[in-house]
């Protein structure tokens, strides 16, 4: 196959295309001769020098995709097609085949439009292809779709146009009780006339048809129930073979609130829409100068198209609306400046317009703005003709939508804020008729505020155990493996930074401790030097993610050691440069460190950052208060951090203040007591006592316990820790399972590990129809809520213990060693300290902490690329390091979501959806993702739910653009 001529842009295209896996081609229609980049020919095994043409490109494709291959070609020199992406197998020079995922788009035409140029791509898919063949089940999948749908499923014959089998939810949609009700032709299912005037009978009939020769169909449709009801419904039909015998897949997805809604747009917005469509006529009529003011000073945005979707016209309205000028935007095409995803989505609406010469109302898309951010908006267009009848394009406009959802929400702002004013009235009427009443309404307030304070403790503690119990679980795993000297370091101040993480967030608190005055602060040396290096190794991450400029200095009179806590000294510093950071966006946060007056340290922390107000400063450092109200919403945040820095300070005889100017940053500065230290004697960590423990754990081999947990990353961590001690572990998902599995055989487990909070049934209603069922063996609980009530209600459900989230390797050892019996008389070292009983102490209660996405360095060997929307890193640590288990949940995540449309869906049903995909999108790493899905269940706004799915849109096209196509 003849290679590229010296071309310098040509070879510069391919050398950037084959660096990415793919390779380039191009089709000289005139010459009727083709040209492939160097790799197809070292894919195919062909000496390159070598012409050819689409017969002889023709006879090299297999059989079966000859025709279809002849066809394409066809339609490509009509100009028929534009841009395209399909899949055929071609043979190699060893007679083998393989799978060729073919892009490209015409790149030039002639002076009458005719194709002369084609240029494009190709990527080798035959390995994806025999994974995707080889690890599923066609059948197993299908009757998965079919049965489990959430929309109506039913099969067509096409030899009799009739539906010969529909699942539950289509039965439901049609109020059926029995399939056999739906056993007819679909227009038997529907009004005589359809709302075009067409007979419901001839249209359905076109629409198979249409099916059949295309092989899929989208279409809206108004059924009938069996109770007469009528509603609107998107049909899609799919040609598909079954058993050797040919039938439409058909999905019915109710769209009959979505049309309620249309409809009333139209009401409001068509009739102005209309006018200015129709002003082509008026424009023909009346002077070009008239009809151009018109335009030009309209509220909505007017444009004109060609039939391939390229702008020939547009008014003003379109910079302030999209960021471009008009004369910008003239030439590009209607999809340069949509999302990925919108294009797939729109293009084959718009190619059918085109076709059918159909007028485009009322149609939601999304454009790009020229600074990046994503406009709603509403299409209302007509075709226009030649003299001849000829389409030459779309006139039309286009209303922004997106400033009436932000109207939509302030008025419901301002409604929140009516309401409570009047609540706030209400409650001082009552206050002054009610003096008698004064101390006993204080006293309920102050036990409801406990009890919030109370619920949202153990709320944090909850939910930052869980993940925590990740990061500890998998790294001590990951340590136990071989390791380079580098890379075992790492992983040790990743293990130490989590264990003083779980440090802290127990000691956060030590705020409501202070209240009753339990708090301690202890004194012990430390190298002042090493802890600021800790806190900045920290936080410079996130600075350097903002582009922040981030450092520290000391005056020449600090020295290295002190005496003090230095925990709580980077619990300080930690809350103030997090604090700095957050609130700049560019400039500079840095931290200056001198010495005071005697035993006094100063430590400064300066930013460029928003700044605050002297009203703001007075309130900063009340416990769960921010600068105002919005800061919540804008940069988050609970409002502990520097309440807790405040009480810190003051223990250890200090006093800590704020110098700010709005708009031109902040000194946070606080002074704390230090004296001079001595050296430092290191103390003797636990890790030698841990191997003692992981090495007398082999005595309890042959053992078999029950782990009852519905995460199944939970599951892997307790596998993983106890991989070698030969003990036997079954599984569980939920409670119910549990019950069912001891029923089956109770004499199987020794002891059953149960985590608490789980679908169908939870841990303590699990425990107690165990015990019910005379199960005497021992339960210890595995729980992220480690109140205190929590610990009482496992104690009282019959469970022997209670092991808190993130799980402590050695308690988990511990407390195995306790309750299960000695196998074999393996004996442990002697020098090492005898296992320690578990204790009773109640667990201490937590908070919350950000999330951040770690900083991910390619290596030489990696086999996957670095992903900008989710952390391959996290992802992995969840697989165990199995880059093809990763891989595969990747493509399996982006075929559960691609195209999922959140807006049709009925609240509960969304509710659930969201919440599924908040863990899935924690493991695969989305951090981001995850956030976005907390934020809107939180919430439950619109505005959030539109960021929850640009976030998960940007997700999907990374996989699609660096996974699909990549060749394995």
């Amino acid at each position: 196959m003849k290679n590229f001529n010296n071309n310098h842009d040509t070879q510069k295209y391919c050398f950037a295309i084959e660096a990415n896996g793919g390779s380039y081609w191009e089709y000289d229609i005139q010459n009727d001769s083709f040209y492939f980049s160097s790799k197809l020919n070292r894919i195919l095994g062909y000496v390159g020098d070598a012409k050819i043409t689409t017969t002889e490109w023709n006879s090299l494709i297999h059989p079966d995709d000859k025709v279809q291959n002849e066809k394409f070609f066809t339609q490509l020199r009509r100009g028929e097609i534009d841009n395209f992406s399909r899949e055929f197998r071609v043979q190699k020079e060893d007679r083998s085949y393989i799978w060729l995922r073919e892009r490209g788009s015409i790149y030039l035409y002639d002076d009458e439009n005719r194709p002369l140029l084609v240029v494009g791509t190709h990527a080798d898919m035959t390995d994806a292809k025999m994974l995707f063949e080889s690890r599923h089940d066609y059948k197993e999948l299908y009757v998965l779709a079919f049965e489990k749908s959430l929309y109506g499923v039913l099969l067509l014959d096409t030899s009799n146009y009739t539906f010969i089998d529909a699942n539950r939810k289509a039965l439901e949609m049609m109020r059926a009780t029995q399939k056999e009700q739906l056993q007819k032709h679909p227009a038997m299912l529907s009004p005589l006339l359809q709302p075009d005037g067409q007979e419901s009978f001839d249209k359905m009939n076109a629409m198979i048809n249409r099916a059949l020769g295309k092989g899929e169909e989208i279409f809206e449709w108004v059924a009938k129930r069996l109770n007469a009801k009528e509603f609107w419904i998107e049909i899609t039909f799919t040609l598909v073979t079954l058993e050797g015998k040919k039938l439409l897949y058909t999905t019915w997805k109710n769209i009959d609130e979505n049309k309620k809604v249309h409809n009333q747009l139209k009401i409001q917005n068509l009739f102005l829409g209309k006018q200015i469509i129709d002003l082509r006529d008026d424009y023909i009529k009346s002077s070009q100068s008239r009809f151009q003011q018109l335009l030009e000073n309209s509220d909505f945005w007017v444009w004109e198209i060609d039939i391939k979707g390229y702008f020939t016209y547009a008014n003003a309205r379109v910079e302030t609306l999209l960021g471009y000028s008009a004369y910008e935007l003239v030439g590009k095409s209607m999809f340069d400046i949509m999302p990925k995803l919108e294009v797939r989505r729109i293009a084959p609406l718009y190619r059918d317009c085109v076709k059918n010469h159909h007028k485009i109302v009322d149609m939601l898309n999304i454009k790009h703005h020229q600074d990046g951010h994503n406009v709603y908006l509403s299409t209302y267009a007509t075709p226009f003709f030649n003299d001849n009848g000829e389409l030459l394009g779309y006139r039309g406009v286009d209303k922004d939508i997106t400033k009436d959802i932000k109207t939509e929400q302030e008025l419901k702002k301002q409604k929140i804020l009516l309401e409570q004013r009047e609540k706030e009235l209400k409650l001082a009427n009552i206050k002054l008729m009610e003096q008698t009443q004064e101390l006993r309404n204080a006293n309920q307030y102050a036990q409801k505020a406990l009890k919030i304070k109370s619920e949202f403790l153990a709320n944090m503690s909850h939910d930052i155990r869980t993940p925590l119990n990740g990061v500890l679980g998998m790294t001590h795993l990951v340590l136990e493996t071989h390791l380079d000297k580098q890379q075992k370091s790492y992983l040790e101040k990743i293990q130490s930074s989590a264990k003083g993480l779980l440090d802290i967030i127990n000691d956060i608190l030590d705020l409501s401790n202070n209240e009753e005055g339990k708090l301690l602060i202890e004194r012990r040396d430390f190298t002042l030097y090493r802890t600021i290096e800790q806190v900045f190794s920290t936080v410079e991450i996130s600075a350097k993610e903002k582009g922040l400029e981030i450092d520290f200095q000391y005056d020449n009179a600090i020295q290295e050691l002190y005496v003090g806590d230095a925990l709580r000294l980077s619990q300080i510093l930690i809350n103030l440069i997090g604090n700095a950071i957050k609130f700049t966006s560019k400039g500079y946060v840095k931290l200056f460190v001198s010495q005071g007056n005697g035993d006094t340290v100063r430590f400064e922390v300066s930013d460029t950052g928003i700044g605050l107000t002297h009203e703001q400063q007075n309130n900063i450092f009340k416990a769960f208060a921010q600068a105002d109200g919005t800061t919540t919403r804008q940069y988050g945040g609970t409002g502990l951090g520097l309440a807790i820095s405040k009480e810190l300070v003051e223990l250890m005889d200090g006093r800590i203040w704020c110098e700010s100017e709005l708009g031109r940053g902040s000194r946070f500065i606080f002074e704390i007591a230090l004296e001079q230290g001595c050296e430092i004697v290191e103390i003797e960590d636990n890790k030698a006592y841990v191997r003692h423990l992981k090495q007398t754990m082999t005595k309890l081999s042959d053992s078999s316990i029950l782990l009852v947990e519905d995460n199944v990353i939970n599951q892997e961590i307790v596998v993983g820790l106890l991989k070698g001690s030969g003990i036997l572990i079954d599984r569980a998902c939920n409670g119910l399972e549990s019950v069912e599995m001891y029923q089956a055989n109770p004499d199987k487990y020794e002891l059953i590990l149960m985590d608490m909070q789980m679908p169908i049934m939870d841990g303590v209603e699990a425990t107690q129809k165990l015990r019910a069922l005379g199960a005497t063996l021992p339960i210890i609980a595995l729980s992220a809520n480690v109140m205190q009530e929590d610990v009482n209600a496992t104690q009282q459900a019959g469970m022997n213990y209670h092991l808190k989230k993130p799980l402590e390797i050695e308690r988990l050892y511990e407390t195995l060693l306790k309750y299960l019996s000695t196998k074999n008389s393996t004996t442990a070292p002697s020098n090492q300290k005898p296992p320690q009983q578990p204790s009773d102490t109640s667990p201490q209660e937590t908070s919350t902490m950000p999330l951040e996405m770690p900083v991910e360095i390619p290596k030489q060997n990696d086999k996957l690329p670095i992903f900008k929307t989710f952390s391959k890193a996290i992802g992995l640590s969840y697989c165990g390091g199995d880059e093809a288990f990763y891989r595969e949940i990747l493509h399996n995540f982006r075929t559960q979501y691609y195209g999922i449309n959140f807006e049709t869906m009925q609240e509960e049903e969304l509710k659930r959806i969201v919440h599924t995909l908040k863990g899935h999108a924690n493991t695969i790493g989305a951090n981001r993702l995850y956030l976005a899905t907390v934020a809107f269940e939180k919430s439950l706004e619109s505005t959030k739910l539109h960021l929850l799915y640009l976030e998960l849109h940007n997700v999907i096209e990374e996989i699609e653009e660096k996974l699909v196509e990549v060749t394995f």
